[in-house]
């Protein structure tokens, strides 16, 4: 693909191409949502834009224009909104026989302000729009409020990933699942995880997956522009071009609202049927408030359980993304740690770490604030954060 063109909706190689590596950015997401005090904060790019080569907004990825949409400050590095905008006659509108001006555009974005995201918010209330009582009063749940103020971002640059956090090639882990696809053996991938596995929030997910509540088969399926799938089904993909054959069976056995307790008491039911060749492991965020310790007994069950009765089978354990950060400390990061202190620990299986968690906050770091990269706000990634997952995914698998 060249950089002239730029798909408007799903295309895996574009939507998997890692954004610590070349020189272009695919669909970089900025929010316009402003802080407590009414104030949108600097919203910038991971990078220092070469040239802006297009922008398009969340909402039916149409897109839009510099000067009417947006303003980019090629100074500062920011993004603002216009707060005046100038019609122009014949472009923006025409004066009809009778002298009513008819608007030829209407302008695609809008500000969101911190009172409409969160009318329960009191002053003096640290943080009360991000809790949750009992009731369930408050709202969270963000998802059209910010899909509808955000852009995303096409763009080339000349400065580089630098000392920040990238994942690499764990395929030395993986020693027979990588000959099963030289060989081009029929390989089954088996996931199990939680929302995020599924591809909650993502725009085109179509996955069979667990219902919670009853460990029954469900299809999940989201479909709007730009249909980006699960990071399971992204991952497969690259997966069957790289090794040019199309046997390698994608089984996904997430559940939205679970984790590892579930995970744990569910894994011999649900997963050793599928004949895991190997098994992608990610939980993390619907717990994210347990000790690190009883994190990983857990996923040692899970890992026993599976191994118990496909002894062949190889593992990847995936680290979760944060929740918003200003929910507090959770514990996440130390489950990734857990992830590779099994993998050293663990002499008897074969076990790959999948880093999200440091990913994600190398992103954080290079100035995304979480309202760019979140589907609501709350827990849940948005397309751009399901395709950092297939990235890291891919890095781990050597592709």
């Amino acid at each position: 693909m060249s950089m002239t063109e730029i798909p408007s909706s799903y295309d895996r190689k574009a939507w998997t191409s890692k954004i610590w590596e070349g020189s272009i950015v695919y669909w970089e997401p900025v929010s316009f949502v402003t802080d407590i005090n009414g104030k949108v904060p600097p919203l910038k790019l991971m990078y220092k834009p070469d040239k802006i080569l297009e922008v398009r907004r969340h909402v039916n990825f149409e897109k839009v224009y510099e000067g009417r949409d947006y303003i980019y400050n090629r100074r500062t590095g920011n993004f603002t909104l216009p707060e005046t905008i100038k019609l122009v006659k014949g472009r923006d509108y025409e004066v009809e026989e009778d002298g009513t001006i008819k608007i030829l555009y209407k302008q695609m974005l809008h500000y969101t302000d911190w009172e409409y995201m969160h009318p329960k918010y009191k002053e003096g209330e640290e943080h009360d729009w991000l809790q949750m009582p009992s009731d369930h009063s408050r709202k969270f749940n963000l998802f059209n409020t910010i899909s509808t103020s955000r852009i995303y971002v096409t763009y080339t640059h000349k400065d580089t990933w630098g000392d920040a956090f990238a994942p690499k090639d764990e395929t030395k882990h993986l020693p027979r699942m990588t000959r099963m696809l030289k060989d081009k053996k029929d390989l089954n991938f088996v996931i199990f995880g939680d929302s995020i596995a599924t591809g909650a929030d993502g725009t085109g997910p179509d996955e069979k997956v667990i219902d919670v509540s009853n460990n029954k088969e469900i299809q999940y399926r989201q479909h709007y522009k730009p249909f980006t799938p699960s990071w399971a089904e992204m991952t497969v993909q690259s997966l069957r071009e790289a090794y040019s054959y199309d046997n390698i069976n994608k089984i996904n056995k997430a559940a939205g609202s679970s984790h590892t307790t579930w995970g744990a008491k569910y894994a011999d039911e649900l997963v050793n049927p599928a004949r895991p060749d190997v098994a992608a492991i990610a939980f993390g965020m619907n717990e994210n408030s347990c000790p690190a310790e009883d994190y990983k007994e857990r996923v040692i069950k899970i890992l026993d359980t599976i191994h118990g009765k496909n002894p062949d089978c190889e593992f990847i354990l995936v680290s979760s993304m944060e929740p918003n950060p200003e929910l507090g400390h959770t514990y996440l990061a130390d489950y990734e740690k857990v992830h590779y202190a099994l993998q050293k620990e663990r002499k008897d299986l074969h076990i790959a770490v999948c880093p999200l968690n440091s990913l994600f906050w190398a992103v954080i770091g290079k100035g995304k604030h979480f309202t760019d990269i979140s589907s609501t706000n709350f827990n849940h990634p948005n397309d751009f954060l399901i395709r950092m997952y297939a990235m890291a995914m891919t890095a781990t698998l050597g592709i």
